[in-house]
């Protein structure tokens, strides 16, 4: 029997990563390459689950032309997703490693319409049944009340599901 695992990530963005060797501040900085790809911590563990064949599907909330093209990079990945639209574009993070640091630019976001929070209640009370497993990760989207993770995990456990929810505390 194969189990199902369901990532969520409220707030996922489009990694950007510079390599930069030596990087310096105020100075024009040109770099060869670029990577780019889905990002956020809940991304990050469907993209491992992935890697090691278990069945995973990822969701959140993503909008705009940033979250079409996260998704597009799911779908070039193989990766199974069911995010929800908002009219808020999909953040950015920037990482620039040089030498032996890594400086990193992260967008919070946008704030997103009132109505979304609800709504992606209703569609997480839907989509968890049919998954064995549920992880949490990542911040929360600005605008969100600071309790939303607890609702979310009463909601998978009023459903029986076995959940796991990492917490992203600011320092």
């Amino acid at each position: 029997m194969s189990h199902k695992l369901l990532t969520v990530t409220l707030n996922p963005a489009i990694d950007i990563n510079y390599p930069i060797p030596d990087f310096q501040i105020d100075k024009v900085q040109r770099t060869e390459q670029s990577f780019k790809s889905a990002g956020g911590k809940g991304l990050n563990v469907a993209r491992v689950a992935h890697l090691l064949d278990l069945n995973v599907s990822c969701t959140g909330i993503v909008g705009g032309h940033f979250g079409e093209w996260l998704k597009a990079d799911l779908d070039r990945s193989n990766m199974d997703h069911q995010f929800i639209s908002s009219p808020v574009e999909t953040r950015l993070c920037i990482a620039i490693n040089s030498d032996h640091s890594q400086t990193e630019i992260l967008e919070s976001g946008a704030t997103h319409p009132t109505e979304m929070p609800q709504q992606f209640l209703e569609h997480f009370a839907k989509l968890i049944t049919d998954y064995d497993f549920i992880t949490i990760s990542g911040s929360l989207p600005k605008g969100f009340d600071t309790m939303y993770y607890v609702r979310l995990l009463e909601i998978a456990h009023e459903a029986q599901k076995k959940y796991v929810w990492t917490l992203l505390v600011k320092h």
